[in-house]
């Protein structure tokens, strides 16, 4: 499916303002992962936001909700989300995420997407 200019871009703003996350975004608008990264590269440069590592400081807005949500929470909620993080990261490495939970958890490759 094609999207406008105007989808993609407000497709990456949810992306960058954490209301999606990339692999969400990808399977819900039927994209590939690399599409996703251009059109958020695309949304940053139209708004003049630092590109990710490279000198200067990511969004504020999306560092201002994130201080807020993190600021509201317990130090329990605080280690229980940096274990999560953590575990995303070294799934991620090992080439697979989880979906869903209990005995309805699914572990997908991320080998198997479509990356063209």
């Amino acid at each position: 499916m094609k999207y406008t200019k105007e989808e993609r871009l407000d497709i990456a703003k949810r992306v960058v303002e954490h209301e999606l996350t990339y692999s969400a975004a990808s399977e819900q608008y039927s994209v590939s992962m690399p599409t996703i990264y251009l059109w958020i590269k695309e949304y940053k440069k139209m708004n003049n936001i630092v590109i990710d590592g490279r000198s200067g400081s990511s969004s504020s807005l999306s560092r201002e909700k994130d201080m807020e949500a993190l600021s509201s929470m317990s130090k329990d909620q605080l280690i229980d989300e940096v274990i999560k993080a953590r575990i995303g990261e070294e799934r991620a490495k090992k080439g697979y995420e989880v979906k869903g939970g209990g005995q309805n958890k699914e572990y997908v490759s991320l080998r198997n997407k479509n990356t063209k």
